[in-house]
């Protein structure tokens, strides 16, 4: 296995994938292109014109994802050409309802450490947990990148994150990307990549669940240094050869944060912002009468197995609809073949397939006036999950099923 490092380790994923660069950018090559059923539909006109060529197709990956299953005609239609897209573009990797895009490319075997990879969609950055440069574009974006076979990037100022001690057992990764989004606030990383030094050994559940929160505090990527969890996930996973990326010592910062997880407490973030987080223990007591385990930020197994663990002890609240989406097909057979989905069937969970749902205001869940939900989903933004008079706080999925369970916030 080659190591490559030339200072940080955004900036030498960078410069392996440049073509040509000019001070402060590079012309690019993506290792994956993704875009998901919402996006795609926006550019396959422009891709489906017989003058126009999609360099190396193998390069393409298709995820549908946000409108699957179709909960309107509306999102029918635009399944519908999305599909008919794909069966046009030979070599491309389509995976038709097999999870939410983001957790896909954490099991896709092209996901490995250096690699540089952009998606139509901002939580890309997801893919980072194992060591990769992942961003999210636009969809004019994914054009050049699919047509040219390279765009142009600035390269970011990195912030360095470095964790410590040792989380208690009530403390996920959900946890610690919200108390990481408190100390930056929205805008504490315009264009930033922020590099996570993990000392704590977290799970790469945890590190998935970090990576998915950066673009939150508006970061063009997080990255963690690959160590030996990086090595156990992708030997299990089987993933393709790939070279090591590691920040060099003389590396530049724009500043080091050092988080000490030992005493943290759960998180809740407030509505409207995923950035106004306190302890939980604060908002113990607030009714709530909705509930969702799932989307991209916590719809993986471990998430799955909290949530289990602490329902079965008692039942979903008679007020409270909690309804479950696991994040892939792949953490949806395991959670049958644990006993988890049965466990969570049994205390009144809602299961729905692995699908966005109501993290994007999309189906399976949406919020009417004056819900108030208690959510593990990426954002908390006024209407975002249904109506604009609804409450949407931020939680881990052990805090969002206690809550179901009592009715109130408690962690």
């Amino acid at each position: 296995m080659q190591i490559a490092s030339q200072g940080t380790v955004a900036e030498a994923i960078l410069m392996n994938h440049a073509i040509e660069h000019r001070e402060g950018f590079v012309n690019a090559r993506a290792d994956v292109v993704m875009s998901h059923d919402a996006t795609t539909s926006l550019i396959v006109d422009r891709l489906s014109d017989p003058a126009v060529d999609i360099l190396d197709p193998s390069r393409l990956l298709l995820v549908s994802d946000h409108f699957c299953a179709p909960s309107t005609p509306e999102h029918a239609e635009i399944l519908g050409i999305f599909y008919g897209f794909a069966r046009r573009i030979p070599g491309a990797v389509l995976r038709r309802g097999e999870g939410i895009c983001h957790q896909i490319l954490a099991e896709d075997p092209r996901t490995v450490p250096g690699a540089f990879i952009v998606g139509a969609d901002s939580h890309t950055v997801t893919a980072g947990a194992l060591g990769c440069f992942a961003t999210g574009g636009g969809s004019t974006d994914l054009f050049r990148l699919l047509v040219k076979g390279s765009t142009w990037f600035r390269v970011p100022d990195t912030i360095k994150v470095e964790f410590i001690g040792t989380p208690s057992d009530i403390i996920s990764g959900r946890d610690i990307a919200l108390h990481l989004l408190g100390l930056l606030g929205e805008n504490g990383a315009i264009y930033a990549a922020i590099e996570f030094h993990d000392s704590c050994a977290l799970s790469m559940d945890a590190r998935l669940a970090i990576c998915n929160c950066v673009v939150e505090a508006g970061a063009k990527c997080g990255i963690f240094v690959p160590d030996e969890i990086t090595d156990a996930y992708l030997s299990e996973r089987g993933a393709l050869k790939f070279e090591y990326v590691r920040p060099e010592k003389t590396a530049r910062y724009v500043c080091t944060i050092t988080i000490d997880l030992d005493d943290l407490s759960p998180q809740v973030a407030r509505p409207h912002s995923p950035a106004d987080t306190v302890d939980a223990s604060s908002l113990h007591g607030i009714l709530v009468n909705r509930a969702f385990i799932g989307s991209c930020a916590a719809g993986r197994l471990c998430d799955l197995m909290d949530a289990a663990e602490i329902l079965s002890d008692g039942s979903v609240h008679r007020n409270v609809e909690l309804v479950v989406i696991p994040a892939s097909r792949k953490i949806y057979r395991e959670a049958i073949a644990e006993g988890i989905v049965d466990a969570l069937v049994s205390a009144g969970a809602i299961i729905a397939p692995p699908s966005c749902g109501p993290c994007g205001g999309i189906s399976n869940g949406l919020l009417g006036p004056g819900d108030v939900c208690i959510s593990t989903s990426t954002r908390n933004y006024r209407g975002r999950m249904g109506d604009s008079s609804a409450a949407v706080y931020l939680a881990s999925s052990r805090t969002v099923a206690l809550s179901a369970m009592y009715g109130e916030i408690r962690s």
